[in-house]
C-alpha cells in the first residue's frame, strides 16, 4: 500500500527536466515561483527538477551519475533505490559504448521491478529508460546536442517552446478518442517533437534514437 502510494506521487506530480545548463534561466522565466518551491539538483552539467514529494535517489562521480526517479527493487539481492544507482556506479564503470548502453547494465535492469525511470550520464552523454512496462511515463525532446526528459509532455512543451501537433490534434478532437482509455497511436504525444519513450527501449543523446533493449 505505500509502495503504491509513494507511485502515485511520482507519477502525478513529478517534474524531471534534465537540460543543459545553458537554458535554466529559460525555466525561472517560464514557471516562477512554482518551481522556486520544488527541488533542484545539478547533476554533471545538467540540471534536475522535480516535486519535493518525488523519491529521487542519484550517485554520482567526476565524470558519471545514475539517477533513479521512483521505486525499484531487485528482488534477487534484496537492493532498494539507492543501493541500486550506488550498485550502477560502483559496479557498472564505461557504462556507455558508443552511446549505447552495455550488456552488462541491462543484465542488471532486467532484475529490477517496480515503477520508476533511470538516467545514466557518463562524459556528457545521457542514457534514459523507464520500467519493463513503461509505468512510469518519461517523454522526451532532442535538439541538436541537447536532450530533455520529463514525467509530462505539456511540461517539456512548455520548456522547449513546442506547439500541438495539428494532426495529432485531430485525432484528440474525434469522437471515438473520448471513449474507453485515452491512448494516442504508437509513441506520440500531442506536441510536436515529443515523443514517449515506450518499454523495453532507451534513448540515448548520443545516437539521437531509441535502441531497443535485447530481449
Amino acid at each position: 500500500m505505500t509502495m503504491n502510494h509513494v507511485s502515485n506521487v511520482n507519477d502525478m506530480l513529478l517534474r524531471v527536466v534534465l537540460p543543459y545548463i545553458p537554458v535554466m534561466p529559460m525555466y525561472q522565466h517560464l514557471y516562477g515561483m512554482s518551481l522556486k518551491r520544488g527541488q533542484q539538483k545539478e547533476i554533471n552539467g545538467y540540471i534536475l527538477r522535480y516535486h519535493p514529494q518525488a523519491s529521487v535517489f542519484s550517485s554520482v562521480h567526476q565524470t558519471g551519475a545514475v539517477v533513479l526517479v521512483g521505486n525499484a527493487v531487485n528482488p534477487f539481492t534484496g537492493e532498494l533505490e539507492q543501493n541500486i544507482v550506488d550498485h550502477f556506479l560502483a559496479n557498472e564503470v564505461g557504462k556507455l559504448e558508443d552511446g549505447r548502453l552495455r550488456t552488462e547494465l541491462i543484465d542488471y535492469v532486467d532484475q529490477l521491478t517496480g515503477r520508476f525511470r533511470l538516467m545514466f550520464i557518463e562524459n556528457g552523454a545521457v542514457c534514459a529508460l523507464c520500467d519493463a512496462t513503461a509505468l512510469a511515463s518519461l517523454y522526451f525532446f532532442q535538439q541538436d546536442d541537447s536532450i530533455y526528459l520529463s514525467s509530462h509532455s505539456q511540461l517539456l512543451a512548455e520548456t522547449v517552446g513546442s506547439e500541438r501537433d495539428s494532426e495529432v490534434q485531430e485525432i484528440i478532437d474525434s469522437g471515438f478518442y473520448s471513449v474507453g482509455r485515452k491512448h494516442l497511436p504508437g509513441y506520440k504525444s500531442p506536441f510536436k517533437g515529443i515523443e514517449l519513450l515506450g518499454a523495453n527501449v532507451y534513448i540515448s543523446s548520443l545516437l539521437k534514437k531509441s535502441p531497443n533493449i535485447p530481449a
